[in-house]
């Protein structure tokens, strides 16, 4: 599984997906996209472009069975990047499912499904607490 993640975000999701392998027993990994559209200052998920994502998933390689992305990556109807990449563009040019989730609790639903793929999971529901330091 690689969780896409901006700069600034990475360390909380760094010790989210340690939760998750622990918890899940699955492997994950982070991957923080660099803003090149906008520039390598610009470090929030909500202004990383589509090509900019596709790019460093490309890179990578290898992505696992599924890539969860944040929602806020998206318009408020979930149809494109801030570059006019569609969803449905960027998930035909991905070789794995992809997910934009919204919250922990979306994410964690999202990982469930790979263990019963096509039915719903009746999990319990997630309390995450982050702790600045």
């Amino acid at each position: 599984v690689t969780l896409v993640t901006s700069v600034m975000a990475r360390p909380v999701i760094e010790r989210f997906a340690e939760d998750i392998r622990q918890a899940e027993q699955l492997e994950v990994q982070v991957l923080p996209i660099v803003n090149k559209f906008f520039g390598e200052e610009v470090t929030v998920a909500g202004l990383l472009c589509g090509q900019d994502v596709l790019a460093a998933l490309e890179e990578n390689g290898n992505l696992g069975d599924l890539v969860l992305l944040p929602r806020v990556m998206l318009d408020n109807e979930g149809v494109r990047f801030l570059d006019d990449v569609t969803v449905e563009e960027f998930k035909q040019r991905l070789p794995v499912r992809a997910e934009f989730v919204r919250n922990a609790q979306e994410t964690i639903d999202a990982l469930r499904s790979l263990a019963s793929p096509g039915q719903e999971t009746h999990a319990p529901k997630v309390t995450l607490r982050i702790q600045a330091r």
